[in-house]
C-alpha cells in the first residue's frame, strides 16, 4: 500500500520563513536521528500549548509511519527552535548540553518521544540479549542521556512526563489533567499497536522514523522567536481560545521582562542597580509564568469535571466569554470578541506600562480561574441545593444568566443572598419568557451589565433584586401578565414543558397545604412522559358538553384557556383524555385510572366539581391566576 507522509497537510509544504542569524545551530534539513543525537536537550517554553494530541493524530502518525515505503525518505515538516544560550553539564562535568526552546513542532516531538520509549519497553520485554545495546542506543538518542532528558515538557505535564512515560509510574485518572491523559493514552495507544508486532517489524518503523527528514530553523533572539510563535499559532490543530490565551499572557509576560536573557558573566559586568532591577524581573516573570500554568491547570481540571455534566450546552469558550464579560466591560455583544479584545488590550498594556500589564495579567488569570471554579461549584457540584437554581436550569433558559449567578456566587456574603436573587432571576424568566413570550435574549444586555457591576463590587443585594424587579416589570408589566393569563388560546400560545411548570408549581402547593411530602421530580415531569391534558377535551361530542358550551364558538373560546388545562401523564392522555368530564371524574370499578384516584392533587381537586362548564372554568382559571400572581410576585 502507498504510504502517506507522516505529517499532516500543514507541513506537506516547506514554509516560507525569512533567514535569521544563528550561532550555534545551523539551519537545514536533518534527519530525526541527527536532530536529537549529539549534545542538544530541547524544552517545551511555558507560553506554548499542553499536549493536544487525539486519536485521530495518533492513528495518522502510526499508519503514515507504518505504510511509508521502508527505501524511502519522508519529510515531516519544519521543526523551530530557539537556541537560549543556557547550558546543562553532567555531574562528572565532562560533557554539556545546550538547551534548545521548542517553538514549533512540540507535538510531533513529544510524540515520536513517546513512540520510541514505548518500543524500547516492547523490546525490553522480549528478553532478547542481542537487542541490548540497540535499546541503550536508541534511549541515549530520544530519551535520556547523562541523566538529562532528551525532551522536557512544560508545567505540570513535565514531572508527568518523566514520572508515567518515561519511569512507568502509574497516576490514576482523577489526579491527571487533561493533557495528562492524552499523554497517558498516547503511550497505550503505541504499545497496543507495538505489541502485535514481531521485532523486526519494530526495528523497522524505528528505521523510518529516524530517517524521517525534518527543516529545522534555529532563532537566538528571543524577540525572534516569539514573532515566529505568533506567526505558527494559527496554523496546525485548532488550539482553542484558552490554550491561545495561556500562550499568548505568557508570551507577554515573558518578553516584557527587559534583561532576562543576559548570561551570568554579562549580569556582573552591570551596575549593581541594574543588575538587581533585572534579577528582580526574572523572578517576578518567573513567578507570573508559574501562577498562569498553576492556574491554567486547575481550569482544566474543573473543565474535565464540566464536561462530564455539560458536555453539548456549556463550552469553555462559553465560560471564558462569561468572564471577560464580568471582568473587562460587561458588554454582552462585544463579549464575543473577546478574545481579539484580549490581545488588543493587553498590547496596548504592553506598550504603555508594563509594569501595569503584569498586574493585570496576574489579577486576569486568577479572576479567570475563579470563575471557572464558580461556574463548576454552582452549576455541578451545588446544584442540588437550591431549589431555584434547579427551576432556572429545567427551564432551559439559564443561558442569558450565567455571568449573573456566577458573580452573585463569587460576591455573595452567605448562600441565603445567593438564594434570594436566584428567586428574582426564576421570576424574571416565568414572567417575561413563560408567559411573556419574549424574545430569548431580552433582557440579555442588562444582565451583563449588572453582572459586571456586581463583579466588581459596586452593588449591594438589594440594588441586584431591584434591578431584576424593574427590569422584569418593564417587559411584562403586571397588565400584560393577566391579560396573557387570561388569553383564551393560552394553550397553544405556550409550550407544553412550560405549561407543566406551572402545575408542578401548582401541584407542589397543593401537596404541601395538605401536609403531604412534595415528592415530585421537576425534570420527570418536563420530560416526554408527562404532558397537559384538557379537562374538557378538545374533540368532544356536542352532546357530551355542557349547556353553556355547546355553541362551537364559545366551546373555542373556553377550550384552550388556562381554566381547563391540567397536568397528566401522556399515556393517561391518550387513552382517556378524549371522554366525557363525567368519566374521567369518577372510576368505574377499577376500569380505569380518573380523577377521582389520581396520584396528582391537581386532578383529584377537579373531581370535586359536580360539572365543569364553562362557569367552572373561568372560576378555576382566575383562581389560578390568582395562586400564580402571588406565587411569582418580586
Amino acid at each position: 500500500m502507498k504510504g502517506r507522509d507522516i505529517i499532516s497537510k500543514r507541513d506537506r509544504k516547506i514554509p516560507h520563513i525569512p533567514k535569521l542569524i544563528t550561532s550555534l545551530m545551523k539551519e537545514g534539513i536533518y534527519h530525526l536521528s541527527d536532530l536529537f543525537e549529539g549534545n542538544r536537550i530541547f524544552s517545551i517554553p511555558d507560553y506554548q500549548r499542553n499536549y493536544a494530541w487525539e486519536d485521530k493524530n495518533l492513528e495518522d502518525f502510526y499508519n503514515d509511519l507504518f505504510y511509508i515505503d521502508g527505501e524511502k525518505e519522508y519529510f515531516m515538516g519544519t521543526i523551530l527552535l530557539r537556541e537560549t544560550g543556557e547550558k546543562r553539564k553532567e555531574a562528572s562535568g565532562f560533557r554539556e548540553f545546550k538547551l534548545y526552546e521548542v517553538i514549533d513542532g512540540q507535538q510531533r516531538l513529544t510524540t515520536i518521544c513517546i513512540f520510541i520509549k514505548s518500543a524500547i519497553e516492547i523490546l525490553k520485554s522480549k528478553k532478547e540479549e542481542s537487542l541490548r545495546d540497540y535499546v541503550e542506543d536508541l534511549k541515549g538518542t530520544f530519551i535520556l542521556k547523562s541523566g538529562f532528558l532528551r525532551l522536557e515538557l512544560l508545567g505540570e505535564d513535565k514531572q508527568f512526563f518523566e514520572s508515567y512515560i518515561i519511569e512507568g509510574q502509574e497516576y490514576p485518572d482523577e489526579t491527571i489533567t487533561p493533557s495528562q491523559r492524552r499523554l497517558k493514552k498516547a503511550k497505550r495507544f503505541f504499545k497496543e499497536k507495538l505489541g502485535d508486532l514481531s521485532i523486526d517489524d519494530i526495528k523497522n518503523l524505528i528505521s523510518k522514523l529516524t530517517r524521517t527528514r525534518v527543516l529545522v530553523y534555529p532563532v537566538k533572539e528571543k524577540g525572534d522567536a516569539m514573532l515566529m510563535f505568533e506567526t505558527i499559532n494559527d496554523r496546525g490543530k485548532p488550539l482553542s481560545n484558552l490554550e491561545k490565551t495561556k500562550s499568548f499572557l505568557m508570551h507577554l509576560v515573558y518578553i516584557s521582562s527587559g534583561g532576562i536573557e543576559l548570561t551570568q558573566d554579562e549580569l556582573l559586568e552591570l551596575p549593581d542597580e541594574k543588575r538587581q532591577q533585572i534579577i528582580e524581573n526574572k523572578e517576578r516573570m518567573e513567578r507570573l509564568l508559574r501562577l498562569i500554568d498553576e492556574k491554567f491547570g486547575r481550569i482544566y481540571r474543573y473543565i474535565q469535571t464540566i464536561n462530564e455534566k455539560y458536555s453539548k450546552d456549556v463550552q469553555e469558550d462559553d465560560i471564558q466569554r462569561y468572564h471577560w464579560a464580568l471582568w473587562f466591560d460587561g458588554n454582552y455583544k462585544e463579549s464575543f470578541k473577546y478574545i481579539d479584545k484580549l490581545k488588543i488590550h493587553f498590547r496596548n498594556l504592553m506598550l504603555n506600562d508594563r509594569d501595569k500589564l503584569l498586574n493585570q495579567v496576574e489579577d486576569y488569570v486568577i479572576s479567570l480561574e475563579q470563575v471557572f471554579y464558580a461556574f463548576k461549584e454552582v452549576f455541578v457540584d451545588k446544584i442540588n441545593e437550591f431549589d431555584e437554581l434547579k427551576y432556572i436550569v429545567s427551564l432551559g433558559r439559564v443561558g442569558n444568566f450565567y455571568p449573573l449567578i456566577i458573580s452573585i456566587w463569587i460576591k455573595k456574603e452567605n448562600e441565603e443572598e445567593f438564594s434570594k436573587i436566584l428567586k428574582a432571576v426564576e421570576r424574571f424568566i416565568f414572567r417575561v419568557f413563560l408567559i411573556g413570550n419574549k424574545r430569548s435574549d431580552t433582557g440579555v444586555s442588562s444582565f451583563y451589565n449588572l453582572a459586571h457591576e456586581i463583579f466588581k463590587g459596586k452593588l449591594s443585594i438589594n440594588n441586584i433584586i431591584s434591578r431584576i424587579k424593574d427590569d422584569a416589570l418593564y417587559y411584562v408589566s403586571e397588565l400584560d401578565l393577566i391579560n396573557e393569563l387570561n388569553n383564551e388560546n393560552f394553550y397553544n400560545r405556550h409550550s407544553s414543558q412550560d405549561i407543566r411548570y406551572i402545575f408542578y408549581h401548582y401541584e407542589l402547593m397543593l401537596r404541601e397545604k395538605e401536609g403531604e411530602p412534595s415528592s415530585l421530580n421537576l425534570e420527570e415531569i418536563l420530560s416526554e412522559t408527562y404532558t397537559i391534558e384538557h379537562i374538557l377535551a378538545k374533540d368532544l361530542r356536542k352532546e357530551h358538553r355542557p349547556e353553556d358550551l355547546k355553541d362551537d364558538e364559545e366551546f373555542e373560546r373556553h377550550i384552550h384557556g388556562l381554566g381547563n388545562l391540567v397536568l397528566c401523564s401522556r399515556s393517561w392522555n391518550s387513552r382517556y383524555g378524549n371522554k366525557p368530564f363525567e368519566e374521567k371524574k369518577k372510576c368505574k370499578g377499577e376500569e380505569y385510572s380518573c380523577y377521582q384516584k389520581s396520584i396528582f392533587k391537581c386532578q383529584q381537586k377537579l373531581a370535586e366539581f359536580e360539572t365543569f362548564s364553562k362557569t367552572e372554568i373561568d372560576k378555576r382559571q382566575q383562581e389560578l391566576i390568582k395562586w400564580i400572581k402571588e406565587k411569582w410576585n418580586f
